[in-house]
């Protein structure tokens, strides 16, 4: 796309948006406006929103819109889950469930979206890789949709730990 030196002042909008999202967001979870779990909904919607856009629309004002799109694709998702293991969890096992959390959803896919990525995009291209990796935000729609009841009981937390 040809950005130059402005590619880092995109990635900077990204995390600009990221930053209002988790101030709107608290807010908003907080007066029991929206729920975490809808916060990880929209986050999980999100990043196959995102992921289109950097496919279909590969070009500057794409770039910008799939940036801002960040808010959602992390923030939400973020805000969300810590807001729901703080309800579910109790204080004595918070360490572990934040940490798990963080390996789990955002250590281990990096890890193996980063050794993927590379080869998908040196063998495949970019275009390739923003299709094939809207299947897990899919997948988690599809799971979050399944099992609704389930991680919406405390219960299902507590026992579970």
């Amino acid at each position: 796309m040809n950005l130059g030196s402005y590619f880092t002042l995109f990635f900077a909008l990204g995390a600009f948006s990221e930053f209002v999202m988790m101030v709107i967001g608290g807010r908003l979870l907080e007066k029991g406006k929206v729920t975490p779990f809808n916060l990880i909904s929209l986050g999980c919607v999100g990043l196959v929103i995102r992921l289109l856009i950097y496919y279909f629309f590969p070009s500057v004002v794409g770039f910008l819109i799939a940036q801002l799109f960040h808010s959602l694709t992390f923030a939400a998702v973020h805000i969300g889950m810590m807001k729901f293991i703080s309800q579910n969890v109790d204080k004595e096992h918070y360490s572990l469930a934040t940490s798990l959390y963080w390996a789990i959803s955002t250590n281990l896919p990096q890890t193996f979206g980063v050794l993927a990525g590379g080869f998908i995009i040196q063998n495949l291209g970019y275009p390739v890789l923003f299709v094939l990796y809207t299947l897990f935000p899919l997948a988690s729609v599809v799971l979050i949709i399944a099992f609704r009841k389930m991680f919406i009981s405390k219960s299902f937390v507590k026992e579970s730990l």
